[in-house]
């Protein structure tokens, strides 16, 4: 086993994702490689990313993806793509390897859950109660139009914990908002959703049991709640 201290001078680790031998934090000041040996390999964000970086999939064994990419959201909602081999920062994502969400909140995080990729598309629930999608090859907007916004669910509320895509039945993505409901948005198409109001706000990640199609949700008031796929 293998200890690892990241110093003072990292900040406070979040959640962490593994890709072959290397682990990607996050952490209050920043995002990191890191080697199986606990040395920094790559700083791939400078600011608090405490979200969980995601790390896109590297195929079959007998056909790999030559170019894996992993993704880190800042809370300041900057998203950058590097190579998950070797941590390089990926100029082909936005041009520089970062794209701005350009999330507008009054105060505090404008991200506050991790991202999500599916289908070359990144997926992102913002603090304004939005959520953002971007293509994961070239950074641009993935919304309708080619909007970085995908769904807007109204303002003067957040999405506190992570999106999560349930791919049951039409094909939605699903999460909770502050404002007591749980959103199932299609993802072919987002004027296409279901809102269901359960009377209590949700800061939490909804999880998808795929053999019952059914979305389980945990709330403030301290229940969890089942509801069945879109």
């Amino acid at each position: 086993m293998t200890t690892t201290n990241m110093g003072p001078t990292t900040g406070e680790p979040g959640s962490l994702s593994v890709f072959g031998s290397s682990i990607f934090l996050g952490t209050t000041t920043g995002a990191y490689r890191v080697l199986a040996d606990g040395t920094i390999a790559n700083t791939i964000a400078t600011s608090a990313s405490t979200g969980s970086p995601f790390v896109a999939s590297t195929g079959t064994v007998a056909n790999p993806n030559p170019s894996p990419r992993a993704y880190v959201v800042t809370d300041s909602g900057l998203v950058t793509c590097c190579n998950a081999f070797n941590g390089t920062i990926n100029t082909e994502f936005g041009g520089t390897g970062t794209v701005d969400l350009g999330i507008i909140v009054g105060s505090g995080k404008k991200v506050s859950g991790n991202l999500f990729a599916y289908n070359n598309r990144i997926y992102i629930g913002g603090m304004d109660n939005k959520v953002y999608s971007l293509d994961s090859l070239t950074g641009s907007g993935a919304g309708p139009g080619g909007s970085k916004v995908f769904f807007d669910a109204g303002a003067g509320f957040s999405i506190v914990g992570s999106v999560a895509i349930d791919p049951c039945c039409k094909g939605s993505i699903v999460f909770g908002s502050t404002d007591n409901s749980v959103y199932q948005v299609n993802l072919a198409n987002p004027a296409d959703y279901l809102a269901t109001d359960f009377g209590s706000p949700f800061r939490t990640t909804p999880a998808i049991d795929r053999t019952s199609q059914t979305v389980h949700i945990g709330a403030d008031g301290g229940f969890i709640y089942r509801l069945p796929s879109y």
